[in-house]
């Protein structure tokens, strides 16, 4: 499976065009949105979650965080033992909050969605009591390769994977029953939620199809690679 979704080529000029009003430069235009979704045994975010402790388990140097509040890393041995000492471990995460960056390439042809950072925590209860849990940044290339270039075996070809990168895609996870959004633009959801947002989020979670295209899924470091290489390249040139 591709690493891309494809959009709908019609909606795909309106919302270049029109309905967003993108500037001249169209690496400019960017939109954040993040969502809530569940973490339970078997599924996606789970298994990456479970997979990710192998790789933080192999590497003692990584500094980890709770939550992207605290500022102070810690090993993951100390994570484990302070989870532990509140009667937790990774498996006690119920929820997961995503936020995902959405941008148009230099040349205006492709939407690029980038998965920023992921927080986990243990939600028990109706009164919305969140306990952290793990909060990781694609930035950290263990965390963007994880994503990356480890997934679940494909049903069809044992041999091949699917990517996490692919099954967490926004429009893949936002169309899941137990996921919500609970941020746009970088602002609560509670807040306006304009026509110009709304037609964005139309066209995110109604309008791709698995297969190549203008759809590009990437990730923070994925994207801070790519801008060196572009740099030394356009370099190069000159």
């Amino acid at each position: 499976m591709s690493n891309r979704l494809r959009p709908s080529p019609v909606l795909l000029v309106c919302l270049f065009l029109g309905l967003l009003v993108v500037p001249t430069r169209a690496q400019e235009w960017q939109q954040e949105v993040q969502i809530i979704t569940t973490v339970r045994p078997g599924e996606p975010i789970y298994v990456f979650l479970d997979s990710l402790s192998a790789v933080l388990d192999r590497t003692p140097d990584a500094r980890l965080r709770r939550s992207a509040e605290r500022i102070e890393g810690q090993s993951y041995d100390e994570l484990r033992n302070a989870l532990l000492d509140e009667g937790m471990d990774l498996t006690s995460a119920s929820h997961a909050f995503i936020r995902y960056r959405f941008a148009l390439n230099n040349q205006g042809t492709r939407l690029v969605e980038s998965i920023e950072d992921i927080y986990f925590i243990s939600r028990f209860d109706e009164n919305y009591t969140d306990l952290p849990i793990l909060y990781v940044s694609t930035q950290d290339p263990l965390v963007s390769d994880a994503l990356m270039k480890r997934g679940i075996p494909n049903i069809v070809n044992l041999k091949s994977i699917t990517t996490f990168r692919e099954l967490l895609a926004f429009p893949i996870l936002h169309k899941q029953q137990e996921t919500a959004m609970v941020e746009f633009g970088g602002r609560p959801l509670r807040d306006n939620f304009l026509p110009q947002r709304e037609t964005l989020l139309e066209f995110l979670t109604n309008h791709t199809t698995l297969g190549s295209g203008a759809y590009d899924l990437t990730t923070r470091y994925e994207q801070t690679m790519q801008s060196a290489l572009n740099t030394t390249t356009a370099a190069s040139l000159q």
